[in-house]
């Protein structure tokens, strides 16, 4: 079981980034997970992780959780795992978030204009087996 907030609570988080979500964001109520969850149809196991918002491994403190965390998410964004997109014009992406990891890549927004639109479909609860 892990401990989940904004990213406010990221240890990786320093500085005025810290100080934006801290603001932003106050208030928000923290959540607990657990590490891994079945994928309500395939019954795959899958890693629940966000190296942006997990703080702590319940029942540990944050500092003997970090290279725990550290492990885990060296592990899964090994280049085996990794996808990483070429974009084209009218390229559309979806993903299911129940068991995939993403992040965002370098971006020229000089030289580039981006429309990205996101909708997010309710599911299940996670779950562990």
């Amino acid at each position: 079981m892990i401990r989940c907030g904004r990213l406010c609570n990221n240890p990786r988080l320093l500085g005025r980034q810290r100080q934006r979500c801290i603001r932003d964001w106050k208030g928000q109520l923290e959540q607990k997970h657990p590490i891994t969850r079945s994928h309500p149809e395939t019954g795959r196991t899958a890693l629940y992780v966000s190296p942006h918002t997990i703080s702590e491994i319940v029942g540990l403190s944050a500092e003997k959780s970090r290279p725990i965390l550290e492990e885990i998410y060296e592990f899964a964004t090994q280049n085996r795992f990794v996808y990483e997109h070429r974009w084209t014009q009218n390229d559309v992406i979806m993903w299911d978030n129940r068991c995939t990891m993403h992040s965002v890549g370098s971006y020229d927004s000089a030289r580039y204009r981006r429309v990205m639109l996101r909708a997010t479909v309710s599911g299940d609860a996670p779950v562990e087996r």
